[in-house]
C-alpha cells in the first residue's frame, strides 16, 4: 500500500491510500507538491520540511547536513583527511663499505657502475676516505623509495664519514674524484762500507712492516778482499732470492748500494731499515741504519656505505605527525626530518641496527 499526502484549502493535510486519490481529487483535494520559496532560496517539502541552500549549506528541516561554502573553503584537506601509516623495516648495521668497498682513486676520476651493492632498505649513504686531506666530491646516483632517480654530491672529509641528505633505495652510479695525494712507492737505500779482511758471512738484517719474519737476518757469504761493491752485489743477489723480501720489494742498486723499493705505494714505513755488519766475516764497517731515500705515500681510497637515517614512503608535512617510533620492541628517541622532496623525509634512528631488530614507524600522511 502506498500513501499519498494530500492537501485542501482550509483543511489539515491527510494521507490517502493511492487507490483513493481520484475520489479525493473529486472532492477538491490535491497531491502535496514540492514548492520553491518566494525568495528562491529554499525548496519546501511536504510534511513541513524544507531544503535550504542559504550560505551554501544544505539544511533539511532546519538541520544542517553539509558544511557551508565558507567552512568548505577553509577546510584543510591535508590536515583533516590524513591516514595512519605503519612502516616497518629490519635494517642492517651501519657500514662504511657495504655499498662499495674501498676503491683506489686514479688521476682523472672514475664513474663506477659495477660491484655496487644496493642498501638493504631505503636509507642514507655515507662516503669515507682513507687518509686526511681528501676533500674532493663524490657523486651518488640511484633511486628513491618510489623508484624515481635521485642524486647527491658528498664532499669528502678525510677519514671522517660524510652522510647524504637523501635516502637511496638503489645506487646505480658512484662518481669518484681523482686522487688528492699522488701515490709514491717508498725507497730505502743501504750503503756497504769497508773491505772484507776475513771470509765468512756478512749479516744483513731487513726490518719492514708487514714482512714475514721481520726483522729478518739474511746471511750473505763473502770472501777476503771483497770490496764494498762486491759485497753489495752479493747482498742484492741474496735479497732477490728471499721470498719474504721480494713479496714486498723490488731489489736493485749499483756499486756499494743496496736498494729496496716497495712494489705497491703505501704509507711511509718509518721502521723500514737495512742493517749491514760483520757476521762471521771481518773487515766491514757497521752500517746499522739505512736511508729513507723516498718517503712512501699510500693510494687514496674511497668507500661507500650506509648510515642509520631511513627514508619513509611518504612526504610528511610536519614532524609532529610521527605518532610512534618503536625499535626492538621499545620506544626510540630518534627524530623525523620532513621535506617537500620524498627522499629527504628521513627518520634518524637513535638505536643501533643489526639486521635483526625491527623498526616500526607510525605516522599520519
Amino acid at each position: 500500500m502506498t500513501m499519498v499526502l494530500m492537501q485542501k484549502t482550509g483543511e489539515s493535510d491527510i494521507l490517502v491510500d493511492s487507490t483513493n486519490v481520484t475520489p479525493h481529487e473529486a472532492l477538491g483535494w490535491h497531491r502535496a507538491r514540492i514548492e520553491i520559496s518566494a525568495d528562491g532560496q529554499s525548496l519546501i517539502v511536504p510534511h513541513g520540511t524544507y531544503i535550504d541552500f542559504v550560505d551554501g549549506a544544505l539544511k533539511i528541516g532546519g538541520v544542517q547536513m553539509v558544511s557551508s561554502a565558507a567552512e568548505l573553503n577553509s577546510l584543510d584537506l591535508n590536515e583533516d583527511l590524513r591516514q595512519m601509516v605503519h612502516y616497518s623495516i629490519t635494517p642492517d648495521a651501519e657500514s662504511a663499505v657495504s655499498v662499495k668497498a674501498a676503491t683506489v682513486l686514479t688521476l682523472t676520476g672514475q664513474n663506477l657502475t659495477a660491484g655496487i651493492t644496493n642498501p638493504d632498505v631505503p636509507r642514507t649513504v655515507i662516503v669515507k676516505g682513507n687518509v686526511s686531506g681528501i676533500t674532493a666530491e663524490v657523486g651518488i646516483t640511484g633511486t628513491n623509495i618510489a623508484n624515481a632517480e635521485i642524486s647527491d654530491t658528498l664532499t669528502l672529509d678525510g677519514t671522517t664519514e660524510v652522510e647524504s641528505i637523501m635516502a637511496f633505495k638503489t645506487v646505480t652510479l658512484v662518481a669518484l674524484p681523482g686522487y688528492t695525494h699522488a701515490p709514491v712507492a717508498q725507497v730505502e737505500t743501504a750503503t756497504v762500507v769497508g773491505t772484507v779482511t776475513g771470509s765468512g758471512d756478512a749479516a744483513v738484517i731487513v726490518t719492514a712492516a708487514g714482512m714475514t719474519g721481520s726483522p729478518k737476518t739474511i746471511n750473505v757469504a763473502v770472501l777476503e778482499n771483497d770490496t764494498a761493491s762486491d759485497v753489495a752485489g752479493k747482498i742484492r743477489t741474496a735479497l732477490g732470492l728471499d721470498a719474504a723480501v721480494i713479496a714486498l720489494f723490488a731489489v736493485s742498486g749499483a756499486t756499494d748500494k743496496v736498494i729496496l723499493t716497495r712494489l705497491a705505494p703505501a704509507a711511509d714505513d718509518v721502521s723500514l731499515n737495512i742493517s749491514i755488519d760483520n757476521g762471521t766475516c771481518t773487515g766491514l764497517t757497521t752500517a746499522a741504519t739505512s736511508a729513507d731515500t723516498t718517503a712512501g705515500v699510500q693510494n687514496d681510497t674511497v668507500s661507500v656505505g650506509v648510515g642509520k637515517k631511513f627514508g619513509v614512503p611518504h612526504i610528511v608535512e610536519n614532524a609532529s605527525l610521527l605518532e610512534e617510533k618503536i625499535f626492538d620492541g621499545s620506544d626510540d628517541s630518534g627524530t623525523l626530518a620532513v621535506d617537500a622532496d620524498l627522499e629527504k623525509n628521513l627518520f634518524s634512528l637513535n638505536g643501533t641496527p643489526d639486521g635483526a631488530k625491527v623498526l616500526d614507524l607510525y605516522y599520519l600522511a
